[in-house]
């Protein structure tokens, strides 16, 4: 049976449902003007589920997805380096999984976390019994990932080692966000017109 309850048995119901769910899971924001970013992130980014912690369990505006999480952060225009971030780990993941590992990198396997402060997906620092951001250091604002495919089963997610941001790095991200919204603050605010 389907989520409404009514059984389908053709393959046309089937592709009809199909087509609903990816309509469903369809990330459209309007980027602010000027940007100069594309990224898509087609449906198989919902097989990503976020794990709710005990506090969450309840919140009905919980991203229960990646595919969530992406549209929340394009909502909330948080574009650098949160949806960058997002896409660049999941994207990675995909190709390690889609080719194999290259034989020329250590590779990390586990259970991986999604940052809300930086958008990092990967393993936590440390391996994956922790829940501190490899990237940011953030231990509060991230949740446990699962990758499940269609038929049920998980993967575990498989990174290639890949070297966090330095502090210095770090604060250079930050001072540029912040340029960027104050730039954004200002267009609104009437120095000019933003579409």
């Amino acid at each position: 049976t389907n989520d409404d309850g009514a059984s389908s048995s053709s393959s046309s119901s089937s592709k009809k449902g199909d087509e609903e769910e990816t309509k469903k899971n369809t990330t459209t924001f309007k980027p602010p003007e000027g940007a100069k970013i594309q990224l898509e992130f087609d449906n198989s980014y919902a097989n990503f589920k976020v794990e709710r912690k005990a506090d969450e369990i309840g919140d009905k505006n919980f991203p229960g997805s990646l595919h969530n999480v992406a549209e929340l952060f394009g909502n909330l225009q948080m574009i650098r380096p949160h949806l960058t971030n997002l896409h660049e780990c999941v994207e990675r993941f995909k190709r390690i999984l889609k080719e194999g590992p290259d034989g020329k990198q250590t590779n990390g396997m586990g259970q991986a976390i999604v940052c809300f402060n930086c958008g990092f997906v990967a393993l936590p620092k440390g391996g994956d019994v922790g829940m501190e951001c490899a990237n940011c250091g953030e231990k509060e604002h991230t949740n446990k990932v699962v990758c499940k495919q269609g038929d049920g089963s998980i993967v575990p997610w498989i990174e290639n080692r890949v070297a966090p941001m330095t502090k210095e790095e770090r604060r250079k991200q930050i001072e540029a966000d912040v340029a960027i919204a104050r730039k954004l603050q200002s267009l609104g605010d009437g120095g000019g017109d933003i579409g």
